[in-house]
C-alpha cells in the first residue's frame, strides 16, 4: 500500500495540499490514477505521438535512423506499436489505446459508430466527447468562460461567468461558463461518472498529437473537435493557473503542438475529463 498525497480540484488550483488519504493508487510521472497501466498494467503515461525520425532531409524519415540515433520515434509506445509488438486493451494511432465508452460507461468497440466518451487505457482518464449537435452543451464549437465560483473566497480570481450565447443557450439558462458545464456532466451523470472537472495542462498534452501529422488527435475517437469559429481561433482551457499572471489559465491549442495561457475572462473550449490525478 502505498501513501501519497491527495488533492482537491481547486487546492491543485492553489498549489496547497488539501487531505491526505492512504490508497492503493499507482502514481507515476505525474499521473495518479485508479485504473490504466495499458496491456501491461505497468505503463501509466503515453507517448508523444511521433512516430517518424528526423534525417539529412527534416522530419519524416523511417526510424531508425543510423545516421540520427536516438530519437523520441523510435522509443516507447510509438516505437512498439510500428514495430507490432505493442499490447493494446483497444486501439487508437500509434502508441495510443484508447476505448470508446457509451453515455452508462460501458465500453464499446472500436468500429463503434455512437459513443459518448473515451477511455483511456494508459492513463486511466476518462475523456468528454464533443458532438456535432448544435443544442448539445457538448457541441465541438461551443465556447465557454473559464470560472470556478469557490476561488472568491479564497481571495483568487474566479474568472468570467461569461453569458447563455456563447454555448447556444445549451445549458438551460445558465451561463457559459467552465462551472456551469461541469456541475451538467455531473448533474446528469454523463458516461456514468459524476466527478468531471477540468484537466490539467499535463493530462490534456497526454492526448495530443505531437508528431507530424495533420490530426492532432486520434479522429477515430475523439473527432470532431474545435480549432476556429467565424469569431478567431480558441485552445481548450485546463485548470493550470499560468504562474506570471493571478490572471490567466493554460489553454491547450489543438490545431498546433503548442500551448497558450489565456485571461480568465477570455473564452475556450472544454473537453472535461474524470478520473484521478495529482
Amino acid at each position: 500500500m502505498r501513501h501519497i498525497i491527495q488533492i482537491s480540484a481547486f487546492a491543485a488550483l492553489l498549489f496547497v495540499p488539501f487531505a491526505v488519504q492512504a490508497d492503493d493508487y499507482i502514481f507515476a510521472n505525474g499521473f495518479e490514477v485508479p485504473s490504466g497501466g495499458g496491456a501491461t498494467g505497468t505503463d501509466f503515461v503515453n507517448d508523444s505521438g511521433a512516430s517518424a525520425c528526423y534525417g539529412s532531409s527534416g522530419y519524416g524519415v523511417p526510424c531508425p535512423n543510423a545516421g540520427f540515433p536516438g530519437q523520441d520515434g523510435d522509443q516507447g509506445r510509438d516505437a512498439e506499436a510500428r514495430q507490432g509488438i505493442l499490447a493494446k486493451i483497444g486501439a487508437g494511432l500509434d502508441g495510443f489505446d484508447f476505448t470508446k465508452v457509451d453515455n452508462l460507461g460501458a465500453p464499446l468497440g472500436p468500429t463503434a459508430s455512437q459513443w459518448e466518451c473515451v477511455q483511456d487505457n494508459v492513463t486511466g482518464l476518462l475523456w468528454e466527447r464533443n458532438v456535432d449537435k448544435v443544442s448539445d452543451a457538448r457541441h465541438y464549437r461551443h465556447l465557454y468562460a473559464w470560472y470556478e465560483p469557490a476561488l472568491a473566497d479564497l481571495g483568487v480570481n474566479p474568472g468570467s461567468q461569461g453569458d447563455t450565447d456563447l454555448c447556444n443557450n445549451s445549458l438551460g439558462g445558465a451561463k457559459c461558463n467552465t462551472h456551469n458545464l461541469l456541475q451538467h456532466f455531473n448533474t446528469i451523470g454523463l458516461c456514468g461518472r459524476h466527478d468531471w472537472r477540468l484537466p490539467t495542462r499535463s493530462e490534456l498534452e497526454s492526448i495530443r498529437i505531437h508528431g507530424d501529422r495533420y490530426q492532432r488527435m486520434d479522429p477515430d475517437y475523439f473527432s470532431p473537435w474545435g480549432i476556429n469559429t467565424s469569431s478567431g481561433s480558441f485552445s481548450y482551457w485546463t485548470s493550470s493557473r499560468y504562474a506570471g499572471s493571478g490572471y490567466s489559465v493554460w489553454a491547450v491549442n489543438f490545431s498546433s503542438t503548442g500551448t497558450t495561457h489565456g485571461d480568465v475572462p477570455n473564452r475556450n473550449f472544454v473537453r472535461a475529463v474524470s478520473g484521478r490525478s495529482q
